[in-house]
């Protein structure tokens, strides 16, 4: 007696397009800061006030079931002034919204305590996260690209 097939492979092939939302085994853990704006690290890119600039040297990020963290080492440049070094960290909330990441945070970098939202997408091991402007004084949309993951890294 000779089965078809095709009911068996639909069931299967529609049960893995269900999954259109991710899962915390898809994103918690650790991603050491690979490239800004695609370009290898060190990244600088235009900061505010006009004029400015942050120069990206290393970070990382740690992804976890509701929150993140963000770690950034940098430096500032402005007309007139020193160069300044300094290390940025930040977190707070994160939610899954189908197959990207929604991060709120505090911009540290904000006197008022402004508020940030970002999108985080995977791509394969790796995880972009886009800086809107204003956000840790950037002058313009910066991307951060963070990764390989290390899943089971609590420290990198």
């Amino acid at each position: 007696m000779r089965r078809n097939p095709t009911p068996l492979l639909l069931l299967c092939t529609s049960l893995l397009a269900c999954q259109d939302t991710l899962g915390p085994s898809d994103f918690v853990g650790y991603y050491p800061l690979e490239s800004i704006n695609e370009s290898a690290l060190p990244g600088t890119v235009p900061a505010l006030p006009a004029g400015c600039a942050v120069t990206f040297q290393y970070g990382s990020m740690f992804l976890a079931d509701g929150a993140f963290s963000i770690y950034l080492y940098m430096s500032e440049a402005c007309p007139g002034f020193p160069t300044g070094l300094r290390s940025q960290e930040f977190g707070g909330a994160l939610a899954v919204q189908g197959q990207s990441l929604r991060l709120h945070a505090v911009d540290p970098t904000s006197p008022s305590g402004a508020t940030f939202d970002a999108t985080i997408v995977l791509a394969g091991t790796d995880a972009v996260l886009t800086l809107p402007i204003n956000a840790l004084s950037v002058a313009a949309p910066t991307t951060l690209r963070f990764g390989p993951r290390k899943p089971d890294a609590l420290t990198p």
